[in-house]
């Protein structure tokens, strides 16, 4: 008897860790610590380095976004692009696109070609 609860509690752990989605709509959900910033050809300065690192970006389901830190709290809107390799985000009636280099449940990389920059976040 036991050996067959182990066997069901076995095969609803794994039916519950496959159905998890991996799409970039889902997985962007979430509230992400700064961990990282690059500017290519171009030292962060590390006050600059170590404002970023206390930020964070929240995206919800509803598309709302929110960011903390940086110099000033920020709140807007964001969308993905049907492939999911774009996000836009809409601050202050300003859009902005980044490309998403890498996005997984525990890291997501954003790179921005109108200044040459990378931001690496992580789940908060």
């Amino acid at each position: 008897m036991k050996r067959i609860i182990f066997l069901l509690f076995i095969s609803a752990s794994v039916g519950m860790i496959s159905c998890k989605s991996n799409k970039p709509k889902d997985l962007i959900v979430n509230k992400w610590k700064i961990t990282n910033i690059e500017v290519t050809n171009m030292p962060v300065p590390d006050s600059v380095k170590a404002s970023a690192m206390k930020g964070t970006m929240e995206f919800t389901k509803e598309g709302k976004l929110n960011i903390t830190g940086m110099g000033k709290d920020q709140s807007g809107t964001y969308t993905l692009s049907d492939d999911g390799k774009t996000l836009f985000v809409i601050t202050n009636g300003k859009t902005e696109s980044n490309d998403i280099v890498e996005l997984t449940s525990s890291k997501m990389v954003l790179s921005d070609k109108t200044n040459n920059s990378k931001l690496t976040v992580v789940p908060r």
